[in-house]
């Protein structure tokens, strides 16, 4: 057996993908999710923090752009990102703005598109996941459009 590892080809030299956990929050209350909470607070009612309650949206962008590499891969999970209505389409427009970052979010689909219209969806992405023990097909089908 061959010790040597295979090295990455070399258009992935310069890139990095990188995996953010924003926040906690989540509208749906899955007894299988391991995200025990609901909104902003746990079922405990304390306060459940987030990404922007340690750091303004500012200082995360400028983080982003001191990482060395000519393209991000950033993927935004949580809860529910879509669910902080004041930051994250300032947190999205952002890094809409950088030329060599891709953005992909997971979501269950809680957001409104007309709200973030400002955002430049071209290089961005969403993974929307269903939940049929919290919303029925009928009501989650038009979020995806």
């Amino acid at each position: 057996m061959d010790s040597q590892l295979t090295p990455l080809p070399s258009h992935l030299l310069s890139s990095v993908r990188i995996n953010w956990h924003i926040t906690s929050w989540c509208n749906y209350s899955c007894q299988y999710c391991p995200v025990m909470v609901f909104h902003q607070r746990s079922r405990s009612g304390e306060t459940q923090a987030h990404a922007f309650d340690y750091h303004p949206v500012g200082e995360w962008l400028g983080a982003i752009r001191k990482f060395d590499f000519q393209k991000i891969h950033l993927k935004i999970s949580g809860g529910e990102p879509f669910l902080d209505r004041n930051r994250f389409r300032e947190l999205l427009i952002g890094l809409s703005r950088m030329d060599h970052v891709r953005v992909g979010v997971d979501t269950n689909g809680y957001w409104d598109p007309a709200y973030f219209k400002e955002v430049d969806k071209s290089k961005m992405w969403v993974n929307v996941a269903f939940h049929p023990t919290q919303r029925p097909l009928e009501e989650f089908l038009p979020n995806l459009l």
